[in-house]
């Protein structure tokens, strides 16, 4: 019998052909010669990387704010009476509020909110007595006496000849305390790159509606309140200050507001030139979102 032998197999041959048909349906498929294949690791590489998702961009900003206020002047006048010049004094007031804030680019935010705030003037150990003719024509007290003023607790008797006066004549303290409703709109630019602490330069103006007026007199024997009759009910102020921000986390960060404010309206008639001013320290918790 005629033997019969197997044919070797060729495996690369066969390999090569296997890929030869492949290639030429992928080509049909794709219409791109083989030369353009291109490389599955690449390919499956961009199909399993997850696309990073976009920073979330903070621009509005919220935040409960109290403040510590200096009352001052830049005269030694007093918008009471002109015999009170150089006993005026400022006095500690508060400030509360919110603040609401815009962040317009990396550098420029707009804010504005709604704050309560008071300034506060007295004048201690003054001449206090009765008189037919008040000095104090700015004053309206509830009582409706008429009083005059001394800024000593001497005066000398060819001044005030009447007997009576200057027996009845006493020691007293006057205080003067102006409430406003305020509503800044103020511009703020940030000079610090720094992504922990943010330092910001803030400027603009405030509308102050008037909502507390008291003036109250107190001497040894009696308590007499009123109100000032010169002040506008709507004033303004031009405001100058730094905005320092200490971040805790993306969304939360301490707020320090050192503010210089001037208002520039406050009396609507002569008020012996009195010319106040605030200087304020305001903090709170910066909400961002």
């Amino acid at each position: 019998a005629k033997k019969t032998f197997l044919k070797p197999y060729n495996i690369d041959a066969n390999l090569v052909s296997n890929q030869q048909i492949t290639t030429i349906h992928t080509e049909k498929i794709t219409g791109k010669k083989a030369s353009q294949k291109m490389d599955l690791n690449a390919f499956l590489a961009t199909k399993e990387t997850p696309k990073k998702e976009s920073e979330i961009i903070k621009n509005w900003s919220v935040a409960p704010t109290f403040g510590v206020l200096q009352s001052n002047s830049f005269s030694n006048t007093s918008p009471i009476a002109e015999d009170l010049a150089n006993t005026t004094t400022g006095e500690n007031s508060f400030s509360y509020g919110l603040q609401v804030g815009y962040k317009l680019n990396k550098r420029w935010t707009i804010q504005s909110g709604i704050h309560l705030q008071e300034m506060k003037y007295s004048n201690n150990q003054i001449s206090v007595y009765p008189s037919e003719i008040a000095t104090m024509q700015s004053v309206a007290f509830n009582d409706n006496n008429s009083i005059s003023f001394n800024n000593t607790v001497t005066e000398s008797l060819s001044i005030r000849s009447n007997l009576f006066t200057i027996l009845a004549k006493s020691k007293g303290n006057l205080s003067q305390n102006f409430g406003y409703i305020e509503i800044p709109l103020e511009m703020k630019y940030n000079f610090s790159n720094n992504t922990k602490i943010e330092a910001q330069l803030v400027t603009g103006f405030s509308s102050l509606f008037l909502e507390k007026n008291k003036v109250i007199l107190n001497t040894f024997n009696t308590t007499s309140t009123g109100e000032l009759t010169n002040l506008n009910n709507i004033n303004f102020s031009g405001n100058l200050g730094f905005d320092f921000n200490y971040f805790l986390n993306d969304n939360w960060s301490l707020n320090i507001n050192p503010m210089f404010k001037i208002p520039l309206n406050t009396f609507k008639t002569e008020a012996n030139n009195f010319a106040p001013f605030n200087l304020g320290i305001y903090s709170g918790i910066k909400y961002q979102f």
